[in-house]
């Protein structure tokens, strides 16, 4: 009877769980992703004022 109650308690919690780690994934991907951009952006400001004086 406990092991079906800590089936069951899993079962309930497992699907909370699967969207937080997919939810904290999302993040990531979309904070690496500004992270590149802001790079690029920089980048390229960087470059284009050592060709204007």
């Amino acid at each position: 009877m406990h092991l079906a109650s800590i089936r069951l308690a899993l079962n309930g919690f497992l699907p909370q769980l699967e969207e937080d780690h997919w939810n904290q994934k999302t993040v990531r991907y979309e904070r690496e992703g500004l992270d590149r951009d802001f790079a690029q952006i920089t980048t390229y400001l960087v470059e284009d004022l050592k060709f204007k004086p």
